[in-house]
């Protein structure tokens, strides 16, 4: 009885550990991909910055779609 009780327990911990070092995981991924996206929106700004300071006559954006592009 008390080897049941005993390994119930350790596997609680490892449960809770694996449980932690998931979530440290996790945060570490989500800082990563904050940081990539604040490097990307800091780029677009940049760009659009230079693009209006150049002062065009005009300025014409096209959004595609890629799947309309594909070829079958």
């Amino acid at each position: 009885m008390s080897r049941s009780i005993e390994y119930s327990k350790s596997k609680k911990n490892k449960i809770k550990k694996n449980v932690k070092t998931f979530n440290k995981k996790k945060l570490k991924v989500q800082k990563i991909f904050y940081r990539l996206n604040c490097i990307r929106d800091d780029y677009n700004n940049k760009i659009v910055d230079e693009i209006t300071r150049a002062k065009l006559k005009y300025i014409t954006i096209e959004d595609l779609k890629v799947s309309n592009m594909m070829k079958e």
